[in-house]
């Protein structure tokens, strides 16, 4: 549920976005951020977020910032399907 401030100009909006792992996981992996998936390609990234925006006089975005750490990604695994081969059609 979006917060705004006191003042009249700011929002904080949480946010949870869920991706398929490839192609960004394997960097992030990389970096040491998580752990790589035993299946790469079947899974998937939870990411949980607060995006902290900033309103104008026009009502348009001014400034956005968004915050995130290392506990606030998940990793997913298996969380998708195996796709099926033309046979088990």
């Amino acid at each position: 549920m979006p917060a705004a401030a006191q003042d009249g100009r700011h929002v904080a909006l949480p946010v949870t976005a869920t991706l398929d792992y490839l192609p960004m996981g394997a960097g992030l992996a990389a970096a040491g951020l998580i752990a790589a998936p035993r299946r790469p390609e079947a899974a998937r990234l939870r990411f949980r977020l607060v995006s902290v925006m900033r309103v104008g006089p026009e009502q348009l975005l001014q400034h956005v910032r968004v915050f995130w750490g290392r506990s606030d990604i998940t990793v997913l695994e298996d969380a998708v399907p195996p796709r099926m081969s033309a046979a088990d059609r």
